[in-house]
Order: structure tokens, then C-alpha cells, then sequence
């Protein structure tokens, strides 16, 4: 609203962008407020220009703009809980592995915070000696596990020789690519167990 408000003190064209560009538009279907940056004259006669009826802009061009979603736009736009492009198994691989990595990130600096701050040491002794060791050891294997082979996965795919990326059997080939998607699930999922029920 400051923005609103200095743009009024503008002259001129200048000011009608300004104002226009700060517009607030709320979205009633997300339930939330967007900024619009759609011109208040977006494709209509202003002082300023004819418009662009002459090219078959549509009359509500501005509000058909206004709700145009934004990249990357990932829900739909009035169903919020549900994606607006299917997420294949190599996508979610994808993610999976921003994820990790952002967990063991985590985890390190955690440690190291209590580490210099705390006793790390009777922390571990804790939860070593109670039943919270089981999670403990998934949260920890998980990640680690997964970002690994993840990571093996990337190096292969960096320096390895292989075809064209069009070619069947091809490490690129689709089909290639989400068979090793699962098998980075099915090698976590093996590794997280088995380091769960692995007695230290």
C-alpha cells in the first residue's frame, strides 16, 4: 500500500504504471493475495496508446492475464492441493535428492551446533539407550543413503560414453532413466532397514 500511495505523488504515464503494477488482486480461490504487475490499460485504449483490439485482444485480456499462472507454477490454480503437472518418478528423484542433501546439511550443522554449545556426547548416549535410536538411525540413513547413490548416479551420467540421448537403452533413455529412479528408492528403502535393525 506504501508503493500505492508514493505512486499517486507520480506524474504522468509513469504514475499510471506505477499505481497499476501495485494493484493488489486477491485470489479467492488460493485464499491468498497476488500482486498483479498487469498494467492498468493492458491492452485497451488509454491516453497512452489505441490498444490492441485490432489484433483480437479479448476485452477481459487484463483479467485472463491476471490469473495466468506464474513459472514455475506447480498447483493447479484452484485446487491447491493437487499438482498442475504430473510428477514421474524421476522428477520426485529429482527432488528427492535436493531434499537429502538439504537433511544431511541440516543434521551436520545441528551437530555441530550442540557439539560446541552442548554434550553432544549424551545426547547420542540418549537416544542410543531408548527406543528413539530406531527412528534416529532412519532419519540419519536415509538421507545418506539416498544422496549417495544419487550422487553415483549424477558421476555416471557426467562421464560416462554413451549414444545419443534419443537412443533405446540409452542411460538418458526415459524408460533408462526411471528404472533407475526406482532402483535409488528400492537401494534406500533396503539400506534405511537394514541399518534400522542392525545392532551397533
Amino acid at each position: 500500500m506504501a508503493l500505492r500511495a508514493g505512486a499517486s505523488s507520480l506524474k504522468g504515464p509513469l504514475s499510471q504504471f506505477v499505481a497499476s503494477a501495485t494493484v493488489l488482486a486477491p485470489s479467492a480461490a488460493l485464499g491468498q493475495i497476488r500482486y498483479s504487475t498487469v498494467p492498468e490499460f493492458w491492452g485497451k485504449a488509454s491516453p497512452y496508446t489505441e490498444g490492441t483490439g485490432f489484433l483480437g485482444t479479448p476485452p477481459n485480456h487484463r483479467d485472463l492475464a491476471v490469473k495466468r499462472p506464474v513459472s514455475p507454477h506447480v498447483f493447479e490454480m484452484d485446487k491447491p492441493t493437487e499438482f498442475h503437472y504430473k510428477m514421474p518418478i524421476n522428477a520426485l528423484s529429482s527432488i528427492a535428492t535436493r531434499v537429502s542433501g538439504f537433511a544431511l546439511s541440516a543434521t551436520s550443522v545441528g551437530a555441530g551446533v550442540l557439539a560446541f554449545n552442548g554434550d553432544l556426547v549424551s545426547v547420542v548416549d540418549f537416544v542410543r539407550d531408548s527406543f528413539l535410536v530406531y527412528p534416529a538411525r532412519a532419519l540419519v540413513a536415509a538421507p545418506l543413503i539416498y544422496h549417495y547413490a544419487a550422487g553415483i548416479r549424477h558421476s555416471v551420467w557426467d562421464h560416462a560414453k554413451y549414444g545419443m540421448q534419443s537412443e533405446k537403452g540409452d542411460l538418458l533413455d526415459p524408460k533408462v532413466v526411471d528404472k533407475l529412479s526406482w532402483g535409488l528408492m528400492y537401494v534406500t528403502a533396503a539400506g534405511t532397514l537394514g541399518a534400522v535393525v542392525y545392532s551397533f
